[in-house]
């Protein structure tokens, strides 16, 4: 999902880190980052489903073939789990034009 804003954002995250530290592997770190955003750690997830769900839908795929890949994406293996995160309601993303 080629995304400028969210390769420019990973960019200054990357620019500020040690040589050592795992900005992806460490829970620790995702957790601090998301409180220096005001967001939960899973909100990092609940972005991405909608994101990857919202572009599936944006190429023409059907809803229901867009929930499938999104439910694959996350790695879930129920789509019941998949749709907590499509519909928690608290996040809202705005598309940059």
């Amino acid at each position: 999902m080629p995304d400028s804003w969210l390769s420019g954002k990973l960019a200054e995250l990357l620019e500020d880190l040690e040589p050592d530290d795992k900005p992806f592997y460490a829970a620790q770190t995702m957790k601090n980052k998301a409180g220096e955003l005001g967001l939960e750690c899973h909100d990092f997830r609940r972005l991405a489903a909608n994101a990857y769900r919202d572009g599936r839908r944006d190429d023409g795929e059907p809803a229901a073939d867009a929930n499938e890949e999104t439910k694959d994406f996350l790695r879930h293996s129920n789509f019941t789990t998949t749709k907590r995160y499509l519909t928690g309601g608290k996040l809202k993303i705005t598309k940059k034009t």
